[in-house]
């Protein structure tokens, strides 16, 4: 079984610009709904026009923004498989029903890798921050030494 409590800590730590840009995103909100009260009150529909175009253009840029941050990967932070195979010295994990990208999978998920060029039916076993591979014989592989 290998720790991947620190790999965990990496892939959490890429999402911490999130929270600046919520505040941002909440902002632009209110000030939107600030301009339409402003237009109204003015009688200048050419001031809420343009007020309303930027203020939606901003909260297109900004929503934009959440998603690239959520639906990238962390920087130099490998995925769940690619983590996997460096740990256990073996090529082209996959999960039967998909393996988390940035997350650890269930515990006893079935899962299919090459190792010394044959392919291997296995077991992925996660105890809490821990992982190991289980082989078809249920024996669990040992971590690489790095």
């Amino acid at each position: 079984m290998t720790d991947y409590s620190q790999w965990l800590e990496s892939v959490k730590m890429g999402h911490d610009g999130l929270i600046p840009l919520l505040i941002v995103f909440v902002l632009a909100i209110m000030g939107t709904i600030a301009l339409n009260f402003m237009s109204d009150s003015i009688g200048d529909t050419r001031f809420g026009v343009s007020a309303v175009l930027t203020s939606t253009l901003l909260l297109v840029f900004i929503i934009v923004g959440i998603l690239v941050k959520f639906c990238l990967p962390p920087k130099d932070t490998p995925s769940f498989a690619q983590r996997t195979e460096q740990a256990f010295g073996v090529e082209r994990i996959v999960c039967d029903y998909g393996c988390p990208v940035y997350g650890l999978p269930e515990d006893r998920t079935s899962a299919n890798w090459m190792q010394d060029g044959k392919l291997v039916h296995g077991t992925i076993i996660v105890n809490g921050h821990k992982v190991g591979l289980a082989g078809p014989d249920g024996e669990l592989l040992k971590p690489v030494k790095r």
